[in-house]
């Protein structure tokens, strides 16, 4: 029993109870697994060939589509207690990371913290700020917490294309 035609890798035998010949009247059961790799339209065949040499074929098809979603990881940031009097010479720092699990472009990205404390948080780097993400791509971008007084520090770090879309990261640190 095999698997064949244009989109063979894309199906799986997952059961098969048709391991020894069959009496008449008997039968088996056989389960494939369509298993895509790539996006579109994908057609195989299940191919039994009997103990006296008869083939049989059963098609198969299937349409893979692309996922949809933007994901931002982590959905909560908390940075180490930063003194406000000496600050470190290294600032609390953490990344953010944008993942474009479509299969179309999502673009082009604004990153931009906003909120209460706004001022204590800054971006590192500007690695995915106007940038447009090709499917199934991520770019990651860096957040420091530079406190100026002590207290709980809260904002929120916004990722949007335009005004369609707009995800939202929660920051937050200690000023001491």
């Amino acid at each position: 029993m095999t698997i064949e035609g244009q989109s063979a890798s894309q199906f799986l035998i997952n059961a098969n109870t048709c391991n020894s010949p069959l009496a008449p009247a008997q039968s088996c059961e056989v389960t494939v697994a369509f298993h895509p790799t790539t996006v579109g339209d994908k057609v195989a065949e299940l191919a039994v060939t009997a103990t006296t040499g008869t083939r049989l074929t059963a098609s198969l098809a299937g349409s893979a589509v692309c996922p949809a979603g933007v994901i931002v990881t982590p959905a909560v940031v908390n940075f180490e207690d930063a003194s406000t009097t000496t600050p470190p010479a290294v600032p609390p720092r953490r990344t953010v990371t944008v993942a474009n699990r479509m299969c179309t472009p999502f673009g082009p990205l604004n990153l931009q913290i906003v909120g209460p404390d706004a001022a204590s948080f800054q971006l590192e780097d500007r690695a995915c700020v106007g940038r447009t993400l090709p499917g199934n791509e991520d770019c990651v971008s860096a957040v420091l917490f530079k406190p100026t007084s002590a207290g709980l520090k809260e904002a929120q770090l916004q990722v949007s294309v335009g005004v369609q879309v707009s995800l939202t990261v929660l920051l937050s640190g200690m000023g001491l």
